[in-house]
């Protein structure tokens, strides 16, 4: 069979249209499934899922997510063994659905300061930031953009925060927030992102806003402390648990000796 330029254009068009049609297929499916809008905010009660674990749920929450696709169960039995709460940490939050997705506000003290979202090579504290929890081998910039994004937070007055999607979730934490419809007056300097301001500062109460692209609904799990370790502890027994590493798994960098043995390699484990 001989084949044309002619021949390969037609294949490629073809394809192309091919595929067009499959997309916008599947994208009608995607949105048909998604519940009504709703732009009107709605309360969010927090359920108690273990001791010192609440969850709230907004919509119709994705099949597929990080809790519910995990291999190892929630330590169910080392929660008794961590301080009782006998109530949430934090106040009811509020959420929405939209056009784009569900948006979801948790509110925010004076003075609260973040920090997680998984591996951030370029911040510590995020407080003030917007932070987008997507994968990126070479990140550039303090975008949230990691080798390993986390959808979890743990702030200074003892509270975690896990949102439990996989989709590119934007996190505003404090005064970095989506530009209001009206005119405000902004503090803090310039900010060169056109798409959220800042008109909080740090002293005074606010929210922390999370917008999931493309999905119908999600869940919210807070973890209680009282301390910033005890929410983390929370985090990690409901994540299945965790050991203690070897040393060769810890990290550091370590260059091979020359001498070194089968025997004296293995003693480093």
């Amino acid at each position: 069979m001989k084949i044309t330029r002619r021949a390969v254009a037609k294949g490629l068009a073809f394809g192309a249209v091919t595929r067009f049609l499959h997309l916008s297929h599947s994208e009608n499916e995607i949105h048909s499934a998604l519940p009504a809008t709703s732009e009107s905010e709605i309360a969010l009660a927090w359920k108690k899922v273990f001791r010192g674990v609440w969850k709230a749920t907004l919509g119709r929450p994705e099949p597929f997510t990080p809790v519910s696709s995990r291999l190892i169960p929630a330590q169910s039995e080392a929660f008794t063994r961590l301080p009782k709460l006998e109530a949430p940490p934090l106040a009811e939050i509020r959420g929405r659905i939209t056009q784009r997705g569900c948006i979801v506000q948790l509110p925010l003290r004076p003075n609260e300061q973040f920090y997680g979202l998984g591996l951030q090579f370029l911040s510590f504290a995020q407080r003030g930031k917007k932070k987008i929890a997507r994968v990126n081998a070479d990140p550039k910039f303090d975008t949230g953009d990691s080798h390993a994004p986390v959808p979890f937070y743990v702030t200074t007055e003892g509270i975690g925060i896990l949102v439990d999607t996989l989709r590119y979730a934007v996190f505003y934490f404090g005064d970095a927030r989506p530009k209001p419809a009206h005119a405000v007056d902004a503090v803090g300097g310039t900010n060169p992102d056109p798409d959220y301001t800042h008109s909080i500062r740090d002293s005074d109460t606010g929210q922390v806003t999370v917008e999931v692209p493309n999905a119908g609904g999600v869940d919210v799990y807070l973890f209680g402390g009282p301390q910033m370790i005890d929410a983390v502890r929370r985090y990690n027994m409901f994540s299945g648990g965790g050991f203690v590493p070897p040393e060769w798994g810890l990290g550091f960098w370590y260059r091979m000796d020359a001498r070194g043995t089968q025997r004296s390699t293995l003693a480093l484990g």
